[in-house]
C-alpha cells in the first residue's frame, strides 16, 4: 500500500471519478489515479521494489517519485508497471536509486495544480515490451488517461469501495470554491 496504515486514510477520488470540464482540457477522460486523504509529511511508501525514474517538481509545481518494476512477463506479453506518487512536500529518494517494497520514498502534501487540500495522488501504467524492437516500450497513451490504469487491484488487503468518497481531502464539497481555484489556475496560465 502507499501509505502505511491504510485505515486511517480515505479515498477522497477514485480513478476515472470527476468528469470535470479541466480534466478534458489536460487531455484526461476524468481522474488519472487514486487520492488518498493524508496530513502533509505522511510518508508513503513504495508498493514494489522498482527503480526510480523520476524524483522533482514538474511545471506546474508538483513534486513526484515515479518507479518501475522489473520485466515481467504476464500471458507471454513481457510488461513493466510505473507508479506514481504526486503531490508531495518532498522526494527521499532521487532518480537511478533502487527501491524495495515499503521503503518510504516521499512525504505527502498539496504541490501542483488541481489539488484542494493535503493528500496522495497514487497512479499506475503499464508498460509494454514491443515486440521484435531494440528495447522499445510503449504504453496506451491514447486510453483517455495518458496510459494510467486504475490500480485498484493493488489494494487488496482492504474493502476500496468502502471509503467514503463525499469530501473532498477531508473537507466537505465546495463546489463554488472548487470552480474558483481551477478557473484562476486555467486563467493564469
Amino acid at each position: 500500500q502507499p501509505l502505511r496504515d491504510v485505515n486511517a486514510f480515505s479515498i477522497t477520488q477514485a480513478f476515472g471519478q470527476n468528469g470535470a470540464p479541466f480534466y478534458r482540457q489536460i487531455g484526461l477522460r476524468a481522474h488519472n489515479g487514486i487520492d488518498q486523504k493524508a496530513a502533509t509529511g505522511t510518508p508513503t511508501l513504495a508498493v514494489c521494489p522498482g527503480e526510480v525514474i523520476y524524483a522533482g517538481t514538474d511545471g506546474d509545481g508538483g513534486i513526484s517519485v515515479e518507479y518501475l518494476t522489473r520485466s515481467l512477463n504476464v500471458d507471454g506479453q513481457e510488461l513493466r508497471l510505473r507508479f506514481v506518487h504526486y503531490h508531495l512536500q518532498k522526494p527521499l529518494v532521487k532518480t537511478g536509486d533502487t527501491v524495495i517494497a515499503g521503503q518510504e520514498i516521499g512525504l505527502t502534501d498539496n504541490t501542483g495544480a488541481y489539488t484542494t487540500g493535503p493528500h496522495l495522488h497514487f497512479g499506475c501504467k503499464i508498460i509494454y515490451k514491443v515486440p521484435d524492437s531494440e528495447g522499445g516500450w510503449v504504453s496506451d497513451f491514447n486510453n483517455g488517461y495518458r496510459g494510467a490504469v486504475n490500480p485498484e487491484p493493488l489494494f487488496d488487503s482492504f474493502d476500496y469501495q468502502l471509503f467514503p468518497v463525499d469530501t473532498r481531502y477531508g473537507l466537505p464539497i465546495n463546489p463554488i470554491a472548487e470552480a474558483y481555484i481551477k478557473g484562476v489556475y486555467f486563467f493564469m496560465r
